[in-house]
């Protein structure tokens, strides 16, 4: 369906990604999407629902994590 819509695929988990990748859709993740969130003026803190998410078994990369939270200007 998102090959139909051209819609990005918001997805975390690796084999999925690399699967989307090879069928040429775009793909955002979890992260990337807060921080525009934030951006945008939609969300206050990428941080707070971080932290929410890892309370609920989410697991990010400490990496990707840690360059989010910089961006957002939240490290």
């Amino acid at each position: 369906m998102a090959l139909e819509i051209k819609a990005i695929l918001i997805i975390d988990e690796r084999k999925g990604r690399s699967v989307a990748k090879a069928m040429d859709i775009k793909i955002m993740g979890t992260l990337k999407v807060l921080l525009l969130a934030k951006q945008k003026g939609v969300i206050n803190s990428v941080k707070e629902i971080i932290d929410l998410l890892e309370e609920h078994s989410f697991r990010f990369s400490k990496n990707i994590k840690d360059e989010v939270l910089k961006l957002a200007n939240e490290d």
